[in-house]
């Protein structure tokens, strides 16, 4: 593929910008834009980056994942809503989402229940469960996962 030295200035650059941290198809579009970048140079750079295996959705999502779920400690449901945002293929976000191991997503669950159930003052536990359910569903867990951590706190 022939490119001009324009197109070459800003193939570098986002080849750096990828190379420093894992970016995903759209990222890289706002990136080339936001340097000034023709819009009609910017798709053929994005493929070039994806042939030289700078970009790649599947890595991206499965980086994404991991990150998300362990250490920002988000749900399934949110991983899967913002990854949509960023226009990632559904198919590539199903196959993603199933690198999150599900003994070390349950625990983080938990985790997060147990601490934000200590922050309750509320004598009424009916109420406190309510509140709970409603921050873990704000996080994004799935209803039957939360359903069954809850159950626990009941008593």
């Amino acid at each position: 593929m022939k490119i001009d030295a324009n197109e070459q200035f800003y193939l570098e650059k986002a080849q750096q910008f990828c190379a420093d941290d894992e970016q995903c198809t759209a990222s890289v579009m706002r990136k080339l834009a936001d340097w000034g970048c023709p819009m009609t140079s910017a798709p053929k750079i994005v493929n070039m980056l994806t042939a030289g295996g700078y970009i790649d959705e599947y890595r991206y999502v499965c980086r994404y994942c991991e990150s998300k779920a362990f250490h920002q400690k988000w749900g399934r449901i949110k991983i899967t809503s913002m990854l949509r945002q960023k226009h990632i293929p559904g198919d590539v976000i199903a196959k993603g989402i199933k690198v999150i191991d599900e003994d070390e997503y349950r625990k983080v669950l938990e985790g997060v229940a147990r601490v934000k159930w200590g922050t309750y003052t509320d004598d009424d536990n009916e109420k406190n469960i309510s509140r709970l359910t409603s921050f873990l569903l704000s996080r994004g867990y799935e209803t039957d996962i939360i359903k069954d951590v809850i159950k626990d706190f009941e008593q």
